[in-house]
């Protein structure tokens, strides 16, 4: 089952893009994704913003769920993601 979330960039550690070493960038907006259960985490692809189109990966980073989330984002032919922090609904780990 998938659902349509509301992502939100957090500071968290920082936010790094892609390269070797990564690249610091700014904390982005918030977005929304379609997301689907994969195992413990959550895959799926952001809908809008300045993400859209982007395959994500989102693991929580709290037992029990509390909505904070690592974030991962795959750009086509990439070899490092952009990655940051994240909080979704909790609603998510219902899914």
């Amino acid at each position: 089952m998938s659902s349509v979330v509301t992502v939100t960039p957090i500071y968290g550690w920082g936010w790094f893009g892609p390269g070797d070493p990564p690249i610091v960038l700014k904390v982005p907006s918030p977005f929304e994704a379609k997301i689907e259960r994969d195992g413990d985490d959550w895959v799926g692809k952001a809908l809008s913003g300045e993400f859209r189109g982007l395959k994500i990966r989102l693991s929580a980073r709290t037992q029990p769920f509390t909505g904070d989330c690592n974030l991962e984002l795959f750009e086509e032919g990439c070899e490092f993601p952009q990655v940051g922090y994240a909080m979704i609904p909790l609603e998510a780990a219902n899914l």
